[in-house]
């Protein structure tokens, strides 16, 4: 914790402070002088989208977009996380695939490796 050069008395300067950047907006610890917006030393865990990250993951590794869609079905069914229904999206397929990414990514490689040689 840093200590803070001038006294602050009132909440609604504490709130300028926060706003200006001089305390940390998540903790409210002294981060230095004002730089002119709120900032935090803390970075907020990010929930990203499921389905561009796993998407992106699979154009990086030779997988095309169009077959993507049959590529979740198949590693979804292969796992038996999930029963594949008709009215499954891209998006719920990639949210299943994320929770256990390591497991997914694993597959994706072997089911390379599998196609790759016949």
């Amino acid at each position: 914790m840093y200590f803070c050069p001038r006294k602050i008395n009132a909440m609604g300067e504490i709130a300028d402070s926060i706003i200006d950047g001089e305390f940390d907006f998540i903790t409210g610890e002294y981060l230095g002088w004002p730089t002119g917006y709120p900032r935090t030393r803390n970075k907020p865990r990010r929930d990203g989208n499921p389905k561009k990250g796993v998407s992106m993951w699979l154009t990086r590794n030779g997988i095309a977009k169009k077959d993507q869609y049959d590529l979740l079905v198949k590693y979804v069914n292969e796992t038996n996380t999930h029963n594949v229904h008709a009215n499954d999206t891209k998006y719920f397929l990639c949210v299943i695939a994320s929770t256990s990414f390591s497991k997914f990514r694993k597959w994706v490689l072997n089911y390379k490796k599998i196609n790759n040689e016949q």
